[in-house]
């Protein structure tokens, strides 16, 4: 994302002194944005404790991360620019967790260059189906293969974060990419054939901590470690969360509240609430969170109408929609429900819906001419 703000910037500084025509934003999602963060706002504020600072930073993010994408997405070869850095950026996150490895050992879980476990495997997940668009739609073979070599560090550095949301993220976005942009059933069946064997080759390579946690919480057999809670503490967190919010079901606790009350309780270290639906209904609502939740599945939506209506951008579409599924389905079990990061795709999908839907800035229905002059195949 730091990247993509990066060109976005130049991108809108080169634009703005040719004076060429801003790209149309999605508004509708960036106002049910702030009106979550107007109503968390006020719930803090009525509270009476400190605001937590999210409230202040987390939508300045969001707003320059909306404009900026609005902008990049002016032409088609955005397109590939970001299946391209998607694929570069699980290269190199592949790299650094090689090195963890190779220096501390498979029994640590790798940071990579996200600094955190969970970041790590959630960044790559949401933005592995963009390297999966370029792999299936480009026609260059060099492309191809830095599509190939980026995804397989990707997979391989989401096992090194030993991360169960991220794995699950990552395997549903790729199922959904490969199923749906097949085009017969037939294909589906060599698809999913190719992924099972890379699974099985890839599964003696894994570091011990992805067999510790993630093959660990499907099958007991295969821990390495005594723990006496395979959630991690998460089922007695819901526990406690659930019942909170059938205290406060409208307004919530808000955000300072809810660790207020946990260490009221003598519950120990205050964590997050893994679960960005909970963590939003235990501190601003029920209300509040349905919003959230609905506006996340809006990006499931208009990725698949974007593949049904532009058949130039198919495959991207899907892409689109399978990054909101992946982000929707780990923000089940992660907090951090208004981080850009997890906004992105949301907006990147609405964004695409928009293009669809204002010719001009795409060309002929036949065909995007940008997509073939940079390599991509035309589905139509």
């Amino acid at each position: 994302y730091k990247l993509l703000l990066v060109l976005g910037i130049l991108r809108i500084a080169t634009s703005s002194m040719l004076g060429a025509r801003w790209q149309p934003l999605p508004w509708r999602v960036m106002v049910q944005y702030l009106l979550l963060i107007l109503w968390a706002a006020a719930r803090e504020l009525a509270s009476g404790l400190p605001p937590a600072s999210f409230l202040w930073f987390d939508p300045l993010s969001v707003v320059v991360l909306m404009i900026v994408m609005g902008q990049l997405a002016r032409s088609s070869d955005v397109l590939q620019w970001l299946g391209l850095i998607a694929s570069l950026a699980c290269l190199l996150q592949g790299a650094a967790v090689i090195t963890e490895v190779l220096t501390r050992g498979g029994a640590a879980r790798a940071l990579g260059l996200a600094g955190q476990e969970a970041l790590l495997a959630e960044s790559i997940a949401r933005i592995f189906p963009w390297a999966l668009a370029v792999l299936l739609t480009t026609r260059s073979k060099a492309y191809r293969a830095l599509v190939l070599v980026g995804a397989l560090g990707g997979v391989y550095a989401v096992m090194g974060s030993g991360s169960r949301g991220g794995a699950l993220g990552l395997l549903v976005g790729s199922l959904m990419m490969l199923v749906l942009t097949a085009e017969n059933s037939g294909k589906v069946f060599q698809r999913l054939a190719i992924l099972a064997g890379i699974v099985l080759v890839l599964l003696p390579l894994a570091p011990e901590v992805f067999v510790d946690r993630v093959l660990g919480s499907l099958d007991p057999t295969y821990r390495t470690t005594e723990v006496t809670d395979v959630t991690s503490g998460r089922v007695s967190q819901y526990a406690f969360v659930l019942e909170m919010v059938q205290s406060e079901p409208l307004v919530g606790w808000g955000a300072s509240g809810y660790y207020d009350e946990w260490r009221y309780h003598n519950l120990g270290r205050a964590t997050a609430v893994h679960s960005a639906p909970l963590e939003v209904a235990t501190q601003f609502g029920i209300p509040a969170a349905m919003l959230w939740s609905l506006v996340m599945l809006s990006g499931v939506g208009a990725g698949l109408r974007v593949a049904r209506i532009q058949p130039a951008l198919r495959v991207f579409g899907i892409a689109a929609a399978a990054s909101c599924l992946a982000n929707l389905l780990m923000m089940m079990t992660a907090p951090g429900a208004f981080m850009s990061m997890v906004w992105g795709p949301v907006l990147l999908a609405h964004v695409l819906w928009l293009r669809v839907r204002q010719p001009e800035f795409l060309g002929s229905s036949q065909g995007d001419p940008a997509l073939q002059r940079i390599g991509l195949e035309n589905p139509a």
